[in-house]
C-alpha cells in the first residue's frame, strides 16, 4: 500500500470508528500516529490524538501518556493522519442528473 492512500483510509477508519453509531465511548484517542499538522513543512511522530465527541481535543506524544479509563482505543501505527482534512473533490449532482448518479459514483472508487 503506498504511503498516499493511508492518509485516507485512516481518516475513512475514523469517521468510521468514531461515529456516534459505532461506539457508546464519548473519548477516542488514536493512538501511536503520525500527524501532519499542515501548519508548516513538519511530521509529529509517535502521537496520540484524543477525541470528545466530534473535536480533537489534544495532540501529545505517545510515550507515558496516559489514556482516559473509558476510551475507545484506535491503534494508528504506521498510519499518518492529517487533522481537518476534507472532502475537496466531489463530483455533485446537477438537478438534471438521473437518481442513479451517486451509486455510479459510489461503483468507480
Amino acid at each position: 500500500m503506498s504511503l498516499r492512500r493511508k492518509p485516507v483510509e485512516l481518516l475513512a477508519y475514523i469517521a468510521l470508528s468514531v461515529s456516534p453509531s459505532a461506539s457508546t465511548a464519548a473519548v477516542s484517542v488514536i493512538t501511536h500516529v503520525n500527524v501532519a499538522p499542515m501548519d508548516g513543512d513538519r511530521l509529529l511522530t509517535d502521537q496520540n490524538v484524543t477525541i470528545l465527541a466530534d473535536t480533537i481535543a489534544a495532540i501529545g506524544p505517545s510515550a507515558g501518556a496516559a489514556l482516559p479509563r473509558d476510551a475507545r482505543i484506535i491503534d494508528g501505527r504506521g498510519h499518518y493522519l492529517m487533522p481537518g482534512l476534507g472532502e475537496m473533490h466531489a463530483h455533485l449532482p446537477t438537478p438534471t442528473d438521473p437518481p442513479e448518479y451517486m451509486l455510479v459514483c459510489r461503483a468507480r472508487r
